[in-house]
């Protein structure tokens, strides 16, 4: 059986997502007005997203994804917008 000596390659497709940092958190946005877009690799996750935009791992964080309740590990999608608060406090 033939076998190629050519190197297997992939190419991992970049999606683009929209992303909304609220209240103190968005100093983290790209241009720090809280809003913005991000082009990220496809099988990136929430946490992958708050990294890239320096976002501390520490920093106690609301996320939605699309309106729905997510979390650092959600998986991200071409298109979605995610959201992101800080925690909420009240009494």
């Amino acid at each position: 059986m033939w076998r190629s000596s050519w190197p297997t390659m992939t190419r991992s497709r970049k999606v683009k997502v929209k992303i909304k940092f609220f209240a103190g958190l968005r100093k983290f946005s790209p241009d720090g007005d809280g809003f913005g877009e991000l082009s990220i690799e496809d099988d990136s996750t929430v946490a992958d997203i708050l990294k890239a935009l320096k976002v501390p791992p520490e920093k106690p964080s609301i996320i939605l994804i699309n309106g729905v309740h997510g979390d650092r590990d959600s998986s991200i999608n071409d298109g979605d917008t995610i959201s992101v608060f800080p925690p909420v406090a009240g009494g």
